[in-house]
């Protein structure tokens, strides 16, 4: 009996520490999986932080492209009238010098027309709402840029641009309207009447 509730004793001391043990181990794990609930916790919101900030930063960036697009539209719109505008000055310019020398009246409405095309053009260019595309003689035409709308005879190597019949303009680096030129063809060949006839 003795022997028995020693046993019974010795079990029921073993017993107890292991008991304490499993209850701090299970107190330890269920700290545990707070902690790292928690922690998901701040993650998610931390995520869920940045998406907003992109979202924002998106639709910032979204209304400022539309901004820049609905400005440029009506830049452009508002650009091909003035340079219509200033292309018929140009041709009545042109049309005028076929009289020149017949009358100072008319030198002196030459003087006055081109004024005001310079002037319309050094504005819009001083605005920054026009940069002008001139090509060179001798220079290779680039089609992103310039409108062959003819060849004339020519010493340049033959397919160089010969001649700028009318300036290209740009806006904000966009394009509005190509530079027109002619290209350079052999001499001695049809080049010569195709360009009188452009003209």
């Amino acid at each position: 009996m003795a022997f028995t509730a020693a046993v019974y004793e010795t079990s029921g001391v073993l017993f107890q520490p292991q008991s304490e043990t499993g209850a701090k181990r299970e107190g330890a794990q269920r700290l545990s999986s707070s902690q790292e609930l928690e922690l998901w916790r701040q993650r998610a919101e931390d995520m869920a932080r940045k998406y907003q900030e992109l979202l924002k930063n998106y639709r910032q960036m979204k209304a400022a492209q539309k901004e820049e697009h609905e400005q440029y539209r009506n830049n452009q719109k508002l650009l091909s009238d003035v340079l219509a505008n200033c292309r018929n000055l140009e041709l009545a310019i042109q049309a005028a010098k076929l009289n020149e020398a017949s009358s100072p009246t008319v030198a002196a409405l030459i003087t006055g027309m081109q004024q005001v095309l310079d002037n319309q053009l050094a504005q819009l260019n001083e605005h920054g709402l026009l940069e002008t595309v001139e090509p060179q003689p001798a220079e290779m035409p680039d089609p992103e840029l310039h409108e062959t709308v003819g060849s004339v005879a020519s010493d340049l190597a033959e397919g160089l641009i010969a001649e700028v019949v009318e300036p290209g303009y740009t806006c904000s680096g966009k394009l509005v309207r190509k530079a027109k030129v002619f290209l350079a063809a052999p001499a001695g060949g049809p080049a010569a009447d195709i360009h009188r006839e452009a003209r």
